[in-house]
């Protein structure tokens, strides 16, 4: 409670000025995994914890924040699965609800993942076999760009701030940047001994450092990219493992914001 004294008017018009902004910033600012069970959960770069589960349903077990601020999940398989997968739907951060967006044209059958290139907002998919290619987030077509070449086998993939893609090669323990404009690998940087099988790819640019899942149950990985050597960071609970990750910014990271003020006050 506010007290009378010298500057308490101006303490309080700051503090209700605070409130007002807090249903701007986004549920849900963190890190993202959607589990085999097609469940979302918040995850705790600290240790790897995952909280506040809510199921997502129809298959999905990729997902991706646009750089627009839209969260988006797509289903492995083909619509004539049953349940019908190949499907694009936008999900609801708060509640895991999805909405269908589209029935592709183009799937990811084994593992893959999805992510935004932040730089032209376009987003990618791969599949665990090495097709890449590009989603219409209106229509769901999809073009293909190449092969990522070898036999390889792609469980996660993400964008970095400039632009650059990078890929999890498990059948090497690889992290992979890779050109995706044609999909050619330009470099092959080994991760030492990761869980492998399916797995997740987030960058939190805040910070500059780039996390990895793997394997089922999953384990939390930091991954330098320069050397390519992951750092276990904690086990990741959910028994069906962390299929996919992705990032949703704190749009307001700085104390120099009302919203920042108060998150260095209350948090």
């Amino acid at each position: 409670m506010l007290t009378p004294g010298r500057g308490t008017r101006g303490q309080a018009a700051l503090f209700l000025a605070a409130l007002m902004t807090i249903a701007a910033v986004p549920a849900g600012a963190g890190l993202l995994g959607i589990a085999g069970n097609n469940v979302l959960y918040d995850v705790n770069e600290t240790n790897g914890a995952t909280s506040n589960p809510r199921t997502v349903g129809t298959k999905i077990d990729m997902i991706a924040y646009s750089p627009s601020g839209t969260l988006y999940g797509v289903s492995h398989g083909f619509p004539t699965d049953s349940p019908p997968a190949g499907q694009l739907f936008t999900i609801s951060v708060a509640t895991g609800t999805p909405t269908l967006v589209a029935t592709m044209d183009t799937f990811v059958i084994t593992e893959g993942d999805i992510a935004f290139d932040p730089t032209s907002g376009i987003l990618y998919a791969c599949d665990g076999a090495g097709q890449l290619f590009t989603i219409n987030t209106t229509t769901g077509a999809g073009t293909v760009i190449g092969t990522v070449p070898g036999n390889v086998d792609l469980s996660a993939m993400t964008f970095d701030a400039a632009g650059n893609l990078y890929m999890v090669e498990s059948f090497g323990q690889s992290l992979l940047k890779v050109n995706k404009a044609n999909a050619a690998i330009i470099a092959t940087l080994p991760m030492g001994n990761v869980e492998q099988q399916v797995g997740g790819l987030a960058f939190v640019p805040a910070n500059g450092t780039l996390f990895y899942s793997g394997g089922i149950p999953s384990k939390f990985y930091s991954v330098n990219t320069t050397t390519g050597t992951a750092t276990l960071v904690g086990p990741m609970p959910p028994t069906d493992g962390i299929w996919g990750l992705t990032l949703i910014p704190d749009p307001t990271p700085t104390h120099e914001t009302t919203w920042g003020r108060l998150k260095t006050l209350y948090r």
